[in-house]
């Protein structure tokens, strides 16, 4: 019985063949240009040829590389074959990998960092509701973040004016950028005075000492004796305890 083999259209047998024997794995991804050893079992003269990706054939031995300085990232074909001195041509073998030369950027991990740039300073107090701006020296920031009072983060824009009452309060403001990271929060502590409780608090130590005076007056009248200055200086007192009940009330409605 006689070795099976590959016939051409030509009639010609034995045509070469040619049997990829080391180097990069079929299919494996590389960095960097894969290399490739092949050889020729039968005996005889043959010329050996490569090409990659269906381009044109050109001559190659063993050990082959090949050149990646114009592939693009991705898959790509090597093809290997052999052709006799009587120019009888074998089958060509082909391998195959994935061209991975340009590496993926590292994975953005750091935190934008955010900075209020206007509004009451830390501990300050203020008269009204105050207004915060802020922004962030970090250039894929993708939105803000505020907070009041340690209230869920919501999304905000710069700047924020607030709709506090009178008291002690607290704002903070984060970044978040394009890959999801979120940065520490910067926080402003303010307190908000309550000017009519203020107000109504001041008048109030008006009116109690307007009743002192006037009840020292009346009690100076009484030991005069001087009946007319006793009828006036009472008035007045009646007058200022009036004027010191209403401020009284007006405290207990504002404050």
């Amino acid at each position: 019985m006689t070795a099976a083999s590959i016939s051409f259209g030509d009639g010609l047998s034995d045509a070469p063949t040619v049997v990829v024997d080391g180097g990069t794995a079929d299919g494996a991804t590389v960095t960097s240009a894969p290399t490739y050893t092949f050889y020729v079992p039968e005996q005889g003269s043959t010329t050996k040829e490569c090409r990659v990706d269906e381009g044109a054939w050109v001559d190659c031995t063993s050990p082959y590389t090949v050149d990646i300085s114009e592939l693009e990232d991705g898959p790509h074909t090597v093809d290997f074959r052999a052709r006799a001195e009587s120019g009888l041509q074998g089958q060509s073998v082909r391998r195959t990998f994935v061209l991975d030369a340009v590496p993926d950027e590292p994975a953005d991990t750091t935190a934008p960092v955010v900075t209020i740039s206007s509004g009451p300073a830390d501990g300050a107090s203020v008269e009204s509701a105050p207004t915060f701006t802020f922004t962030s020296a970090d250039d894929d920031v993708a939105g803000y973040e505020c907070s009041v009072d340690g209230a869920a983060f919501a999304a905000c824009t710069s700047p924020v004016a607030l709709s506090t009452d009178p008291g002690a309060h607290t704002f903070a403001v984060r970044a978040i950028d394009e890959s999801g990271n979120t940065g520490t929060a910067v926080t402003r502590s303010f307190t908000q005075r309550d000017l009519a409780c203020e107000e109504a608090t001041a008048t109030l130590a008006e009116a109690k000492a307007d009743l002192r005076e006037a009840k020292a007056r009346f009690a100076r009248a009484k030991e005069s004796g001087n009946k007319t200055r006793i009828e006036r200086t009472r008035a007045l007192r009646n007058e200022a305890r009036a004027d010191r009940n209403e401020a009284l009330a007006q405290v207990e409605q504002e404050c």
